[in-house]
């Protein structure tokens, strides 16, 4: 192609004018996006705030001529007489009344003339047709109009050396809000060319329409409709998901563009590190869309969102392949235009670059009659697909913003984008902060709800008083709730520690001195000569039982079972997810297979809602104990029935005749839990109590209670999700209690969440702790050497390594070289992974005094 940069000067023109402008923005300068704000350049711009908020003079079509009659413009060979013209007549003009010579007028440049400099309009300008000859596309300048309309004011114009149309581009003078459809109207960057700022390039570089063979597809450009979002029966009244087929669209559409991006250039650092947090965002987004249940509004605005991003990550891998070796270069591409967004700005040295890289531009300059303009055109609007109306919830970023301060390049970007991440991305209301326990008090006592639980709902206490909550940016946690850790024990003895056991305390002595025995660790069943006593089973979270359903690899059974037997927690353990022993066959442990069966059926019916709780503290998302997930499983939900239970709570109060402790206190404290969580899952949820002819679905199969009963996929699949669930939330909890990732800025926890979630799958975000259960079965991630298909675990150990080293007391091995998981022995691999999952299980055991739940798989199982 012919050298065009830097552009020509015309040879009539003194050499003193005929140089280039000056250019405040290098071609270099377009190579890295800036972390701060837009710098104006050192020449103001032609319209100030306030003038992009006065009342937009609309054009009139085609080339629609006003003047006044004996009004004079100055042309550059003489000033030639104007007479009033009809618009009809145009064509019957003789070109001699415009100009001695309409194809030799010099192109302008604004930076060749000192007045457009300053920003000030030639005195009686009038927008007009200056070019009557047939446009040619090799010959027009930057500067020049192949289409024109006027500008934010009725003293500047937008012309367009490359585009046949003006954009009615957006002024934020009002509100910007989101509607119906999820999009933002004019200020719809992906689909609509906004105001060129240095560090969103990438934005005027999105594809403008499907292409007709390669990626993005047409999925991309879909209006979503509140008809794409389908209702879910989970409990939530006026929640549900958007339809599937629209959702695999974008998934694929979604994972199609990271793919993409993943092949571009590496050498441009900072637009790389704007790929990956797009990336980070559209993951999050992702999850949220597809794992939570959502009003209509909210999932049709969050797959909006989702497509947003999606073009965004298109628009920056069409910079880094295509628009930075254009800058880079000296070709001419100003007759290869891309068939992209495009971008409007008052810049002469950006307008210059963009129109010499082939990319769409609209240059804003001040209404002259010296400008060259091939037609005026009126001013095109958004798309009629575009909906007008707001969106419920409405997202706003500002309103009367009289100032004029989101005008600036880039700044409502940014602004409306950290909105949209708290609004749509953001999983819950930030923890309300909570008194730590002393050190001083006694283990075992049972800690006051009234201090340990003052403003959130409570088990013991129901539903917290009314509050208003401000949200900070650095609230909008992925996991909005933590497991509460575990008071430490006592610093000094306790006086009465070495003394003999009081009488009514020996049984349990006995008890536990069974449990312990050798014989009893072993086998699982107590020895012949101890039949007599009665066996002290103790809870699965002091002690580790293997499962008759889900396998749990070696690594992890030999932490937890060299851990165990713990002693009694100092407070009740909680849990993210229903715990898989209230699910599950324990060999060792008591089993009621028609309680379990139970448990699994009704479990198939609350699940979603349980999922809810993980993100929404809006309903009482706080972890649970194990007591109250089993009056949850139970499924005991009337609400109705209160009064009966009062008066039944009350009679057997009064027939006990326990000396331990009160008897009324102890069972008006075990009615009130259960009264409150009643209150939570029948009133709040509004779940129907547990129904043995009830047939919810899980995973394409319709459960029954038979089902639940016998069918042992069934079986399998649920005990693995709480197994999964529990154990990604409580890796998120503990890293963020050790880290104190809580205090990060935002972004930087969401990246930091998102290398975690590379421990148990693909990379993908701390909003991923609910496994997928629409397909098959993810792989599991702790094989060991010697299985089919270790050597895939490789990275997944390597992702641990990494969440481990940041933890104090890491041992050495495991803090220095985490890569070594990818290359070291098989030998040496095992010896890793034991190491690093028993120091995993200690550390969960220093802060909250009880075992961890591992991760299983359901894969090789026998059939009984």
């Amino acid at each position: 192609m012919a050298n065009r940069w830097p552009p020509r000067s015309p040879s009539n023109t003194p050499s003193s004018t005929s140089s280039s402008a000056p250019s405040s923005t290098s071609p270099s300068s377009f190579l890295s996006p800036s972390l701060s704000s837009f710098t104006s350049p050192s020449t103001s711009p032609p319209t100030t705030p306030s003038t992009c908020l006065s009342v937009l003079a609309t054009p009139s079509a085609g080339d629609e001529i006003h003047l006044k009659a004996d009004e004079k413009v100055e042309t550059r060979d003489s000033i030639v007489p104007w007479r009033e013209f009809d618009v009809m007549e145009l064509d019957k003009v003789d070109p001699s009344c415009l100009t001695q010579d309409p194809n030799v007028l010099p192109p302008y440049n604004p930076a060749d003339d000192p007045d457009a400099v300053r920003g000030l309009h030639e005195s009686g300008a009038i927008l007009r047709r200056t070019k009557l000859q047939t446009l040619d596309i090799s010959t027009i300048q930057a500067f020049e109009g192949m289409a024109a309309a006027t500008g934010f004011s009725s003293l500047s114009v937008f012309t367009t050396p490359n585009q046949s149309w003006v954009p009615e581009f957006a002024v934020a003078h009002g509100e910007i809000t989101t509607y119906a459809d999820g999009r933002w109207g004019r200020f719809e960057y992906s689909r609509w060319p906004q105001a060129y700022a240095r560090d969103c390039l990438h934005v005027a570089c999105i594809p403008r329409k499907p292409p007709s063979t390669s990626s993005p597809s047409v999925a991309l450009w879909r209006t979503l409709t509140l008809q794409d979002w389908k209702r879910e029966d989970c409990g939530v009244v006026g929640v549900g998901f958007l339809a599937k087929e629209c959702l695999k669209d974008i998934e694929d559409e979604a994972s199609a563009a990271i793919e993409r991006f993943s092949h571009c250039r590496r050498d441009r650092r900072e637009w790389n590190q704007v790929g990956k947090c797009i990336i980070t965002w559209l993951r999050l987004a992702l999850d949220r869309l597809r794992i939570l249940p959502a009003p209509r509004g909210v999932a049709i605005s969050l797959a909006a969102h989702v497509q947003r991003l999606t073009f965004e990550l298109h628009g920056l891998t069409v910079l880094l392949t295509t628009v930075l070796e254009r800058i880079e270069s000296q070709n001419d591409y100003t007759s290869d235009v891309l068939d992209v967004v495009g971008t409007h700005t008052w810049d002469p040295s950006v307008a210059q670059v963009l129109f010499r890289a082939g990319v769409p531009v609209w240059f804003q300059q001040p209404l002259t009659n010296r400008l060259s303009i091939y037609k005026v055109v009126t001013k095109t609007d958004v798309p009629l697909d575009f909906s007008t109306t707001p969106a419920y919830p409405r997202l706003v970023l500002a309103k009367r913003d009289i100032s004029g301060v989101l005008n600036t390049a880039g700044e409502w970007f940014r602004a409306m984008h950290a909105v949209v991440r708290r609004q749509l991305c953001g999983s819950s209301l930030p923890e309300l902060s909570r008194q730590e326990p002393d050190g001083d008090s006694r283990p075992c006592k049972r800690l006051r709800e009234e201090t340990s639980h003052p403003k959130e709902w409570s088990s013991s206490l129901g539903p917290p008083a009314p509050a208003i909550v401000l949200r900070h940016p650095q609230d909008a946690n992925v996991l909005g709730h933590s497991i509460r850790p575990a008071m430490t024990a006592p610093s000094h003895p306790l006086s009465r520690r070495n003394k003999k056991p009081a009488r009514r305390s020996r049984r349990s002595h006995d008890k536990q001195a069974v449990l312990l025995s050798p014989l009893t660790t072993a086998t699982g069943t107590p020895p012949e000569t101890t039949r007599d006593v009665r066996v002290f089973t103790m809870n699965p979270f002091r002690q580790f039982y293997p499962s008759r359903s889900v396998f749990v690899a070696a690594a992890w059974s030999g932490a937890l079972s060299s851990a165990g037997p713990l002693s009694q927690p100092a407070q009740s353990a909680t849990f993210y997810y229903p715990p898989p022993w209230l699910l599950d066959s324990l060999i060792g442990y008591d089993n009621n297979p028609d309680k379990i069966a139970r448990h699994l059926h009704h479990l198939a019916a609350i699940r979603t809602f349980c999922r809810l709780r993980l993100f929404d503290h809006t309903v009482a998302g706080r972890p649970l104990t194990s007591a109250e997930w089993r009056d949850a499983l139970f499924g005991d939900y009337d609400v109705d029935r209160l009064q009966d239970d009062v008066a039944s709570t009350s009679a057997s109060s009064s027939m006990s005749t326990s000396t331990s402790a009160p008897p009324s206190a102890r069972m008006a404290f075990r009615h009130k839990l259960r009264q409150n969580l009643r209150r939570l899952f029948g009133g709040v949820a509004s779940l129907r109590s547990y129904d043995a002819a009830s047939v919810p679905r899980f995973a394409g199969h319709v459960v029954t209670y038979q089902t639940a009963l016998k069918d042992k996929e069934i079986q399998r699949r649920l005990v693995w999700e709480a197994h999964e669930i529990n154990w990604r939330c409580e890796l998120l909890s503990l890293d963020a209690l050790i880290v104190g990732s809580k205090d990060w800025p935002e972004m930087i926890r969401w990246i930091h969440e998102s290398d975690i979630s590379r421990v148990w799958g693909a990379s993908s975000s701390g909003m991923d702790v609910a496994p997928r259960t629409d397909g098959g079965m993810q792989p599991f991630c702790w094989m060991s050497p010697g299985e089919e298909g270790w050597e895939a675990c490789r990275g997944h150990l390597q992702a641990f390594l990494n969440v481990l080293s940041r933890w104090p007391g890491c041992p050495a091995d495991l803090h220095h070289n985490p890569e070594v998981a990818l290359h070291c022995t098989a030998v040496e691999y095992s010896q890793l992974m034991d190491r690093a999952v028993t120091f995993y299980v200690r550390t969960f055991i220093s802060k909250y005094q009880r075992l961890p739940i591992p991760p299983a798989r359901v894969e090789s199982l026998p059939s009984t």
